[in-house]
C-alpha cells in the first residue's frame, strides 16, 4: 500500500495589501520536496507528522510529493501558485511512473487560501488531485478548524477532518486520524459520507 501525501497550506487575509508570492512559502514555514517532508515533519506536531506516524503504524509506504506554508498573509499571485500545483501534480505522476499507482492521496492543507481570481484555493488542489487519480482512489484532507468550506470540498474529497483545539495541539493527531481513516477505507471497513451545513 502506498500513500501520496503533500499540501500547498495558507491562511489568506484578503484585507491584506501585500500579496504573497512564492517567497513567503520559502521564507514561511518552509517549502520542502520528497524525502524532505519525512526528514522534516517525523514526530512532529503537524499533520504531515501525524500521517508518517500513521504509515509507520500501519505498514504502508508513503510517497512524498511536495509540502509548503506560507504564514498568514495577502492574496497568492496567481502564477505562483499555480507553479506549486502544478509541481504537485507532476511530483505525483512522477512517483507513480516509479512505484506504480498510489491507494490514495492524504492533503495537509489549511482551509482558508485564496488565490487571484480563485476564492476557493483549497478546493482546487483538491480538485486538481482528484482529477488526476480519478474517482475510485481515497482523497482525505486535513484542515485547519477555521477553514472556510465549500461545496466544491466535499463533493471532491472522501473525508475532510479538521483540528479539534485551538490553540492547535492536536495537528498529528488528526495525522493519524486521517491515515487510519485511509487504512480503513482500503480495507473496505469504512466509508466516509460527508454533508456541508453552513
Amino acid at each position: 500500500m502506498r500513500i501520496a501525501i503533500g499540501g500547498i497550506s495558507h491562511e489568506t487575509s484578503t484585507f491584506a495589501h501585500t500579496q504573497t508570492t512564492l517567497r513567503e512559502f520559502r521564507s514561511g514555514f518552509g517549502l520542502y520536496r520528497g524525502e524532505e517532508i519525512i526528514r522534516r515533519f517525523r514526530n512532529a506536531n503537524i499533520c504531515a507528522g501525524g500521517v508518517i506516524a500513521g504509515a509507520e503504524k500501519h505498514g504502508f509506504e508513503i510517497g512524498p510529493l511536495l509540502w509548503t506554508f506560507a504564514y498568514p498573509s495577502g492574496l497568492i499571485v496567481r502564477e505562483d501558485y499555480e507553479a506549486l500545483k502544478t509541481e504537485l501534480l507532476d511530483r505525483l505522476r512522477a512517483d507513480e511512473a516509479e512505484h506504480g499507482p498510489v491507494d490514495g492521496v492524504l492533503l495537509d492543507l489549511h482551509g482558508a487560501m485564496v488565490v487571484e481570481g480563485i476564492d476557493d484555493g483549497d478546493g482546487d488542489v483538491i480538485a486538481a488531485v482528484r482529477q488526476e487519480i480519478g474517482p475510485d482512489r481515497p482523497l482525505i484532507v486535513t484542515f485547519d478548524l477555521h477553514g472556510n468550506h465549500s461545496k466544491r470540498r466535499v463533493e471532491w474529497a472522501d473525508a475532510i477532518i479538521g483540528f479539534d483545539t485551538y490553540p492547535h495541539i492536536d495537528m498529528a493527531e488528526r495525522g493519524m486520524e486521517a491515515a487510519d481513516l485511509m487504512v480503513a477505507m482500503l480495507n473496505g471497513t469504512a466509508r466516509p459520507v460527508m454533508a456541508l451545513r453552513q
